[in-house]
């Protein structure tokens, strides 16, 4: 629902840039009929972004109450959830604190029930919350492996303005301060990783994502190989092999354990050279 709000406002505050531009509509009867029709269409998305942002609210709300302990924040941090969970975050984030935000800016926000300043603490929250339930710096990880909305500079420029709103406590923000280092330091770790492996061989690679598989399984119907992430995250909303339709259940996955043990192998001795 907040995907979608982000998407209106844009157009809501073209409209209400047609509206001011029109003025009352003239005195011909055209002009009048244009007007109302603008007037119809600027009413219509008011509805529906402040549906959209009741569910958003009502949605974000309800992860930031079940990301406070550890047992029901347990499956946003699974494997095949995470990178999706922390993909989503910093969207939200990148839109309320890049350069993006400015598209978001409309005349009266209470028309359309658009509060950036709660949504950013609810988000920033979340993030907080899993980040200080999740073991082995998962959220960090799954938030730099986000290539749309991750850089270096989000999650500072994000902590500058907790400051200067003031719409958090000084603990919270020096708590995104330090999950924003440890992005940083993965990040580089990261790119320092790639550049080392250069060129992976075919059969190390995953056949979707075309990276290093460090977890490889064996789907049982089509034999196909895949990183074992990459096809939980597709089973989540597609039940079947994507290669062969099948159906296909996470427990039926089975370990390329022969595979896994060449590809340890290769990285030791890439790290070692």
């Amino acid at each position: 629902h907040l995907d979608e709000v982000l998407k209106k406002l844009p157009e809501y505050r073209d409209l209400e840039r047609q509206a001011a531009e029109f003025g009352d509509g003239g005195a011909t009867p055209n002009a009048a009929r244009e007007r109302q029709e603008l007037d119809r269409r600027i009413r219509s998305e008011e509805d529906q972004i402040r549906h959209h942002m009741s569910h958003a609210e009502a949605h974000l709300q309800a992860m930031e109450m079940t990301a406070a302990e550890r047992a029901t924040a347990a499956p946003y941090l699974l494997p095949e959830m995470c990178h999706r969970v922390a993909a989503m975050l910093n969207y939200f984030l990148a839109h309320l604190v890049g350069p993006q935000r400015k598209k978001l800016k409309v005349s009266d926000p209470t028309k359309v029930g658009f509060n950036p300043k709660s949504l950013l603490r609810v988000i920033t929250s979340i993030i907080i919350r899993l980040d200080a339930v999740s073991s082995d710096n998962v959220l960090a990880a799954g938030a730099v492996a986000d290539q749309r909305s991750y850089s270096e500079g989000l999650y500072p420029a994000c902590s500058e303005l907790l400051r200067q709103t003031g719409i958090m406590s000084e603990i919270e923000v020096v708590q995104l301060e330090a999950f924003a280092e440890r992005c940083r330091v993965i990040h580089s770790e990261t790119v320092e990783d790639e550049e080392l492996m250069g060129d992976i061989p075919d059969d190390f690679t995953d056949p979707i994502m075309a990276t290093l598989m460090r977890d490889p399984v064996i789907l049982p119907a089509s034999r196909a190989v895949l990183d074992r992430p990459t096809i939980a995250r597709h089973l989540l909303t597609d039940p079947f092999d994507p290669f062969n339709r099948q159906p296909l259940k996470l427990e039926d996955l089975i370990p390329a354990t022969e595979l896994k043990e060449r590809i340890d192998a290769w990285v030791a001795e890439k790290k070692k050279k």
